[in-house]
């Protein structure tokens, strides 16, 4: 969503199309893996450590992709070899993320539920 990320490497493939919500799982990662994630987000992108997050947001959606296409060879730098590769275009955060949201494996259908204030 926030580093230019255009590619998101999945072991499965979907015949959908389309817009689809980014939904922050809710799995704790240590501290090892978080600075797995964060090395990985500076190698790929254009940000600078100092300005990746520390920690990540959990149990959230966070904004919304167009899933394009998947293939399974891409020259992104985000592309993993042995991946299908879902390549993805204009990201859309939320302005205000939508928060204590428990997502499921794969995709699935999210009902919004507005309220005003």
């Amino acid at each position: 969503m926030f580093a230019g990320k255009d590619i998101e490497n999945r072991t499965w493939s979907t015949p959908y199309r389309g817009r689809i919500w980014i939904h922050a799982s809710g799995k704790r990662v240590g501290r090892a893996e978080l600075d797995e994630a964060r090395a990985d987000i500076f190698d790929n992108s254009d940000l600078k450590l100092e300005r990746i997050p520390t920690e990540f947001p959990r149990r959230q959606i966070l904004g919304s992709v167009e899933l394009v296409d998947i293939k399974k060879k891409h020259s992104s730098p985000w592309a993993k070899r042995g991946n299908l590769l879902w390549v993805l275009s204009d990201p859309r955060p939320l302005k205000k993320p939508v928060v204590d949201l428990d997502g499921k494996l794969r995709l699935w259908n999210w009902t919004a539920h507005v309220t005003r204030s």
